[in-house]
């Protein structure tokens, strides 16, 4: 009797290993921007809480607008932060992207990287087709794995000087925040 198995065996089982990886592949891709998405809403909520916060705050505020130059220190006031000081808004203004991994304005607890983070309020920072002085934050919401090479999984958020939110149109961040 002969031991081993026939080339028919052999075919048979690297056919159904094909099948098997065929059907997980697409699985694991659809996690993956089910995570990312999921971390952004939680972003983007977290932000709108804290821009309500702040900007009904008459004796940060008092005009109902921001313009005095703390927007940054204010915001992570706010935020739960790890290791967080006043000086990490300072010289963050331009940062090249994507970010440095190591150069964010605030890390939350969560693990998140919050990065560009300006206190000054420019119509130039606004998404296209909005009106109206606001900065751009970059959020690295998957930030604690480091990987800040491949930027999908940073995204932006709009903030005008009113404390209106937004994305840019038709952009990832819009599509997360309609599902």
């Amino acid at each position: 009797m002969k031991k081993g198995f026939s080339f028919g065996e052999m075919l048979a089982t690297i056919v159904v290993i094909g099948i098997i990886a065929a059907l997980s592949i697409p699985i694991l891709f659809q996690s993956t921007d089910s995570k990312i998405k999921t971390l952004y809403k939680s972003a983007f909520k977290n932000v709108e809480t804290v821009i309500n916060e702040i900007i009904n705050d008459v004796s940060m505020y008092p005009s109902g607008e921001f313009g005095n130059n703390k927007f940054c220190a204010n915001f992570f006031s706010k935020v739960n932060t790890i290791g967080y000081t006043s000086g990490n808004c300072l010289n963050t203004f331009g940062s090249t992207f994507p970010p440095s991994a190591d150069k964010p304005n605030a890390v939350t607890t969560n693990g998140m990287r919050w990065y560009n983070m300006e206190n000054d309020f420019e119509s130039a920072n606004c998404p296209s087709g909005e009106t109206g002085e606001c900065i751009r934050i970059r959020v690295d919401v998957t930030g604690s794995d480091g990987n800040n090479t491949d930027d999908e999984d940073i995204l932006d958020i709009y903030i005008f000087k009113t404390g209106k939110i937004t994305v840019e149109s038709g952009s990832i961040e819009e599509s997360f925040l309609l599902d």
